[in-house]
């Protein structure tokens, strides 16, 4: 058999990354961030821990990571939407739909965002890039809502990000399965003189 290449190695590490963040996400997201070890995310990665520390420090650092990835996701996909667009109502409903789209996409993550929302050691260990997110968010938020002719277009970012993350937090704490995602964000896009 012959030796790997620098290339298949590379694809190698970069699949077992991938998983292990997958795994770490699901954990986090439906076991909670305190009770899921580094133990078990390497279990249930099918690896050794030690393997597991050749990728990342620790819980902290994969739950940094994980966060990380999806801001980053998210606000390139954010800064895409308002690129390609000039009219701010345009620009308004792509936000809403992108959004709506994401979730839909990326239940896990939301998941984990909602569980990690209420558990301080997990919060701690993400507090300056959740600062840099909302800062970014209320920053586009606020130049919006200007251009859309808002009096206070700070409180209305505020609003809009509220309104939004409450529908989100709702659909996936949602005990059943038939949870009105569609309808509002129809509604939404009503009130916003957008249909």
């Amino acid at each position: 058999m012959a030796p790997k290449t620098k290339e298949q190695n590379k694809q190698i590490r970069e699949q077992t990354k991938a998983k292990i963040i997958q795994v770490a996400l699901e954990l986090f997201a439906h076991k909670g961030y305190g009770s899921t070890s580094i133990s078990l995310i390497a279990k249930q990665a099918g690896i050794s821990k030690g393997l597991l520390y050749n990728y990342f420090d620790g819980k902290e650092d994969l739950l940094v990571q994980i966060m990380l990835t999806m801001y980053e996701n998210g606000h390139k996909l954010l800064e895409e939407f308002l690129a390609s667009l000039s009219d701010p109502k345009d620009k308004l409903r792509a936000i809403i739909n992108g959004s709506f789209q994401n979730v839909y996409s990326n239940v896990e993550y939301w998941k984990l965002g909602a569980s990690l929302s209420f558990q301080e050691d997990a919060m701690a260990a993400l507090q300056d890039i959740l600062s840099e997110m909302i800062t970014a968010n209320i920053k586009i938020g606020k130049k919006l809502f200007t251009d859309l002719g808002y009096e206070n277009a700070h409180v209305e970012s505020l609003k809009f990000g509220a309104l939004m993350d409450g529908v989100f937090f709702h659909y996936i704490r949602y005990p059943f399965d038939d949870y009105p995602l569609e309808a509002m964000k129809h509604s939404i896009l009503k009130q916003y003189n957008l249909l």
